[in-house]
């Protein structure tokens, strides 16, 4: 079956989406076939931040983000099938995040019905909402396809996902479904980007081949304050976070912090970068202490942070780091692959979630379904 998968992330720079031909569950078999990433409209990019920040909005105002964002989705698509990518005989559209509070609530914006009336296939959306219902963070989601894909008989491996906010699964070796863990880490590249754009250059979405970073030099006074206000990694998992955490109100206190030192915004920017790697390696060490690691497998868009990765490669624990591209993916696109594997298994019957991993109290198969057309009344 030829599936769509359309992610956007917490970072707000656009709609990705991957076509995948999913084949089997059991075994697994689901090959990428393409993907491409659509950048928002300005307009309609900071309407979505302005929500996700908690800004002054109306229930007009989400209601208008709701309704564009599922007809750019539409456009999207639409454009894909005119340059001869075809329909799709499934689409798994995750929308975009504008709020997540794990055990309580979850708000993805993105109406689907408009995929759904231009394309006239079955479409998947809010996927989150069933595990919440059922105790569940609502997150992470993914880790059930990085356990399809990549668990291994002799190797203990991580799939690292570096986007706004950075998460790990953690499949132990010759372990099953159970024994998975996943969580988030933290923040990804969301503080670095915002960073960015707030204090370096407005006209700049991203450290672009960390050259900022590199201009900087990391602060260990605002490193270390910044360990005193977040105490997320001192929580237990299961666990998620966002933007409620690592939002506009987080980075301005780091900010007046880093200002109080007389700090230059590139040292910001440096200490931020390194902040993402410590979360990362700090969590990658908790759970390595259980089984054992042999391999990071590592995507998404902060994996083309060249002084991330770097310090990643050279991480601690001495332990090979791969990315999703040694495995037939791009590194860009594993999220959107994941969610077409979703879409697939919800279309199926099959659940989604995973209870060690998300809190939940049961399996539960995940999102809503628009359903295809299977005739009317005369």
């Amino acid at each position: 079956m030829r599936v769509a998968g359309l992610m956007s992330g917490t970072s707000l720079d656009g709609l990705s989406v991957a076509y995948v031909d999913v084949e089997s569950v059991e075994p697994f078999k689901a090959r990428f076939i393409n993907g491409r990433t659509f950048a928002y409209p300005e307009d309609l990019r900071g309407r979505l931040l302005s929500i996700a920040e908690g800004g002054s909005v109306s229930a007009r105002d989400i209601a208008y983000a709701h309704r564009d964002l599922g007809v750019f989705a539409k456009e999207c698509l639409k454009s894909l099938k005119g340059e001869g990518w075809g329909t799709p005989e499934l689409v798994g559209f995750h929308g975009q995040t504008v709020y997540h509070e794990g055990r309580v609530v979850t708000l993805q914006l993105g109406d689907p019905s408009h995929i759904y009336v231009e394309l006239g296939c079955p479409v998947v959306s809010d996927f989150r909402s069933a595990d919440i219902a059922a105790g569940g963070e609502g997150a992470p989601l993914v880790p059930l396809v990085d356990y399809l894909k990549y668990r291994d008989k002799e190797h203990s491996r991580v799939v690292l996902n570096i986007g706004g906010i950075a998460n790990i699964t953690y499949l132990p070796r010759g372990r099953g479904l159970e024994d998975v863990v996943a969580f988030d880490t933290g923040p990804g590249v969301m503080l670095v980007d915002r960073a960015v754009n707030l204090f370096v250059d407005s006209r700049l979405r991203y450290d672009v081949d960390a050259k900022i970073a590199r201009r900087g030099r990391v602060s260990a006074e605002l490193l270390d304050y910044i360990l005193e206000v977040d105490d997320y990694r001192l929580r237990g998992y299961p666990k998620s976070t966002g933007r409620e955490r690592y939002g506009g109100e987080f980075l301005l206190k780091i900010w007046s912090n880093a200002k109080r030192l007389g700090l230059a915004p590139e040292d910001v920017v440096a200490t931020l970068s390194e902040y993402t790697v410590f979360m990362i390696e700090y969590h990658l060490g908790q759970v390595a202490s259980r089984f054992g690691l042999d391999e990071i497998i590592a995507g998404g868009g902060g994996t083309r942070n060249p002084y991330i990765m770097g310090r990643l490669k050279a991480n601690r624990l001495g332990v090979k780091v791969s990315t999703h591209e040694d495995y037939g993916v791009p590194r860009d696109y594993w999220e959107c692959y994941a969610f077409a594997v979703l879409a697939y298994l919800t279309r199926s019957g099959y659940a989604g979630n995973i209870p060690s991993v998300t809190g939940a109290d049961k399996r539960v198969v995940l999102g809503r379904i628009n359903p295809p057309l299977r005739g009317g009344f005369k």
